[in-house]
């Protein structure tokens, strides 16, 4: 990561977390339509249930289907040790697939702001 973390303004910072899948079904949708990810990047079946549950018409980020109490979110994506997000990414170790999390903090007081020139992964086989 570039600039380091170390090196962002006094009160700001960079989150990176990581979630990583073994198995996206080969006609999936998210390996052809990336609009179909909701902000958090997850997938759904009905993109329309991303952003309301069925149940109460609240918002909620994992809608439930009532009748079923089926999780919608995700069909066809087996996640690599767990479906959460992890702070380090050697716990995805074998992982075909790795997504990535940022989450910028600024300091709202000075008015900094941290940034991201380039951010890299790397492996072996």
């Amino acid at each position: 990561m570039y600039p380091r973390p170390e090196d962002q303004p006094q009160g700001t910072s960079i989150e990176i977390r990581y979630r990583g899948a073994g198995i996206i079904n080969q006609n999936h949708r998210s390996r052809v339509d990336g609009t179909q990810m909701d902000p958090y990047g997850d997938f759904y079946p009905d993109r329309e249930e991303a952003a309301i549950n069925i149940c109460d018409g609240s918002f909620s980020h994992d809608p439930i289907r009532c009748d079923t109490l089926t999780v919608l979110q995700n069909d066809g994506i087996t996640f690599f040790n767990g479906t959460g997000w992890r702070t380090n990414v050697a716990d995805l170790n074998g992982a075909q697939y790795i997504q990535l999390h940022l989450t910028f903090t600024s300091d709202v007081t000075s008015g900094l702001t941290p940034s991201l020139s380039s951010i890299a992964l790397s492996w072996g086989q």
